[in-house]
């Protein structure tokens, strides 16, 4: 046979981008509601289609720079969520603990 094999990075590689890929869909219908999801969806698959076209085009240097920075960057709505939840958490704690009182 004269078909070449794919690496198995290569398969691990095309899983990634897919499962992230359904995972933003999934999280773009929460966001946007089920109202709104194929119009919603449709504008994600457009963006990520972009995205992963440009990451193709790019150098690998740059390309893992990029992950780095945007992996970085989730811990500001994480921050600002933990932030905003402290309150809660607190009172939370209190309730638990003179319930067991």
């Amino acid at each position: 046979s004269t078909r070449k094999e794919s690496s198995a990075a290569s398969d691990v590689y095309k899983r990634q981008v897919l499962s992230w890929n359904l995972f933003g869909k999934i999280n773009v219908i929460y966001l946007f509601g089920r109202e709104n999801a194929k119009r919603s969806t449709a504008v994600y698959t457009v963006i990520a289609l972009v995205f992963i076209f440009a990451g193709t085009m790019m150098s690998n240097d740059l390309v893992w720079e990029l992950t780095d920075l945007f992996n970085n960057l989730m811990v500001l709505p994480n921050a600002l969520a933990l932030f905003a939840l402290t309150g809660t958490v607190a009172a939370i704690a209190r309730n638990k603990t003179k319930a067991q009182l």
